[in-house]
């Protein structure tokens, strides 16, 4: 018998990135996971970008792992890691923000790290 997860009830989160000399914010993935987990997942992602260099690809690569980690320990139900232009790619991260999706449909900021 297969275990069965009701992910309606678990909120969605977008790890976005906003790179300096560009307007658009760059969502680099998306996933599911337990709110109990929220002040981990933020404590994580600040810890994380102690770890870059401040360059959008060590940025990406590093939350590409850590998601990829998240998934496995926190048993997440979906993962989405987004890929990018290259003019993109080769600018520098000025934050790096947690954002949760309530239950009206609104976004709200949940962690920001500022480089």
């Amino acid at each position: 018998m297969m275990n069965s997860v009701n992910v309606s009830n678990q909120p969605q989160y977008r790890i976005i990135v906003q790179c300096k000399n560009s307007k658009a914010p760059v969502t680099i993935a998306g996933f599911l996971a337990d709110e109990q987990t929220e002040t981990m997942l933020c404590r994580h992602l600040s810890n994380l970008c102690l770890q870059s260099d401040g360059s959008f690809l060590c940025t990406q690569l590093l939350i590409s792992k850590l998601v990829l980690q998240w998934q496995q320990s926190f048993k997440m139900n979906a993962t989405q890691t987004l890929q990018v232009a290259a003019d993109i790619a080769a600018l520098n991260v000025q934050s790096v923000c947690l954002y949760k999706t309530k239950d009206s449909g609104n976004e709200e900021l949940i962690n920001k790290v500022l480089f």
